[in-house]
């Protein structure tokens, strides 16, 4: 797998582990079920490991037009600005 494509890769499994964390929270919240919160405990064990090897592609020379710079930028796009959809909603 080329190096751009691990990075995308990892970056999508990334997101969907803080999806699956939030949405585990937000079920517990909104009901004080437990059984909601597995999915939040299971992504945060996951997520460390995930983020090392994503990082560690970052650390590696840069190959065309990825850089750290653009790939943090990408991972704030595909994760969102949760202040910038607060501003909104008011």
């Amino acid at each position: 797998m080329a190096r751009h494509e691990e990075m995308d890769h990892l970056a999508g499994q990334l997101v969907q582990l803080l999806t699956d964390a939030e949405s585990g929270q937000r079920g517990y919240l909104l009901t004080g079920r437990e059984v909601y919160l597995e999915p939040y405990h299971q992504a945060r064990e996951r997520i460390p490991e995930k983020l090392r090897s994503f990082l560690q592609l970052m650390r590696e020379k840069p190959s065309g037009s990825i850089t750290p710079a653009t790939t943090a930028r990408g991972l704030v796009d595909l994760v969102g600005n949760p202040r910038g959809h607060a501003a909104r909603a008011d």
